[in-house]
């Protein structure tokens, strides 16, 4: 039988079910162990060892056996809840017989492990498999995306979000069906719910960590940052589209995934045993939380991926020979980093809202600070259109910046720099102003002046 909601949603005909094939193979080992017991019982009875080993080595190695088809092993049926619990209700109930004969091989206590372990194995199983379903969904975007085209996303975006929201609430369902059996069978789960709900809780964490990293293409490694040159270099293995759908698929976890687990375990809210410690069994504020911080990170490698190509332009235009003849024309890299900027509007504003909030002078200086504080470009990208495009910009112009002070300007190069520089003012509409300054004034102070002097 499998669970439900998981990855086979009903049982194959003329398969057996677990509680079956424990009723069928432990027949045998009791009757063993029942006669192993009252014969060393008659023959040796101060021997309390030898019993105990006589014991328990075949009834290891049954459980050893059980182990091997429970989850989380790999390739373990996805067994329904509720035929783990009755399998090992009854598995607990043999072993008691066999324990009251032998209390020093404490039997039913390593059935009740195994079963416990069960149960929280589930948990990994359903989130394994909505992983996997995740990751898939996720390729196949980003295969659909490698031509970068723009009005692609919004259909991308709802692709994946249903991808993502299904797999999710597949492993929900899961969830769901362990607590009702947990609850339903109080001889295997008496004060253990909270660890079950705690296990839920990581799984459900490490699921959207998963897709983050999925949807990020793996980027997101802490205290990296757009301005972490390491970082850069690293970037992200996702075309830059994916992760602004990833952005907008994370905040449906947020939405919907989150609440559904509460409702699922809202009936055991009320239960003293569950709220053992003052603690509450599912802390949905802490996995929002985490679903925050990893729409963050995926802005922030999407600012990565697009200034990254940037900064590879400004390189590789500054890296061409210096001006011979008197400047008449700003360079190309000028208006194509223009033409680039308007490209990222054009797709973030297809995902994000135009604006992240009334303090935009904030936002605006974000890039100002870290030129002037010599760290980071930015320490994050708000959730907003204009914030990501400045994000972007201040990576090309810190890169135009090092680009600058790396080299030694004639006349005829400082006044290319001059037209480079106002092109750039005029494409950013104003923007940006105090970076573009900065850039200007190294320029001038890498300026070798001849005799007649150099007009700033």
């Amino acid at each position: 039988g499998t669970d439900e909601g998981g990855a086979n949603g009903s049982e194959d005909e003329g398969a057996i079910g677990l509680a079956d094939f424990v009723v069928a193979t432990n027949t045998d080992l009791l009757s063993e162990l029942a006669a192993t017991a009252s014969s060393l019982r008659s023959l040796f009875p101060d021997d309390t060892d030898s019993l105990v080993a006589a014991v328990q080595a075949p009834a290891d190695d049954y459980v050893a056996l059980l182990e091997s088809i429970l989850p989380p092993a790999e390739g373990a049926p996805s067994w329904r809840a509720a035929e783990i619990t009755v399998a090992f209700e009854t598995l607990v109930t043999d072993f008691a017989r066999i324990g009251a004969a032998v209390p020093e091989a404490v039997l039913s206590e390593r059935a009740l492990t195994l079963a416990r372990d069960a149960l929280m194995g589930a948990t990994v199983a359903a989130r394994r498999d909505a992983c996997t379903a995740v990751a898939r969904g996720c390729r196949g975007v980003a295969e659909a995306l490698t031509g970068g085209e723009t009005a692609g996303l919004a259909p991308a975006r709802n692709e994946m979000r249903a991808c993502v929201t299904a797999a999710a609430e597949a492993a929900v369902v899961r969830m769901r069906a362990l607590i009702t059996a947990a609850d339903a069978a109080p001889a295997l789960t008496e004060g253990w719910l909270p660890a079950l709900h705690a296990a839920m809780q990581r799984e459900l964490a490490a699921l959207v960590d998963a897709a983050r990293d999925s949807l990020a293409g793996g980027s997101g490694a802490e205290g990296s940052g757009p301005g972490d040159d390491e970082a850069l270099d690293r970037g992200s293995n996702a075309p830059a589209g994916a992760l602004l759908i990833g952005w907008s698929v994370l905040g449906a976890l947020a939405e919907t995934v989150v609440p559904s687990l509460m409702d699922a375990i809202s009936t055991c809210a009320a239960n003293p045993e569950v709220n053992a410690g003052g603690r509450p069994p599912f802390v949905s504020g802490e996995l929002l939380r985490g679903i925050a911080a990893a729409r963050t990170e995926v802005l922030r490698a999407y600012a990565e991926s697009r200034g990254r190509v940037l900064s590879g332009m400004v390189r590789s235009a500054m890296a061409s020979p210096d001006c011979t003849e008197e400047p008449s024309a700003p360079r190309l890299y000028a208006e194509v980093i223009a033409k680039e900027l308007a490209s990222i509007a054009a797709e973030a504003g297809a995902m994000l809202p135009s604006s992240g909030g009334d303090d935009n002078r904030e936002r605006a200086s974000t890039v100002d600070r870290l030129f002037r504080e010599k760290t980071r470009i930015f320490g994050a990208v708000e959730a907003c259109c204009d914030s990501v495009v400045a994000a972007v910009a201040g990576i090309a112009l810190r890169s135009l910046r090092e680009c600058v002070r790396e080299q030694t300007f004639d006349d005829a190069g400082f006044r290319q720099m001059q037209l480079d520089v106002a092109a750039l003012r005029e494409a950013l509409a104003g923007k940006h102003s105090d970076e573009l300054d900065e850039v200007l004034k190294s320029a001038e102070e890498r300026a070798v002046q001849d005799d007649s002097g150099i007009e700033a």
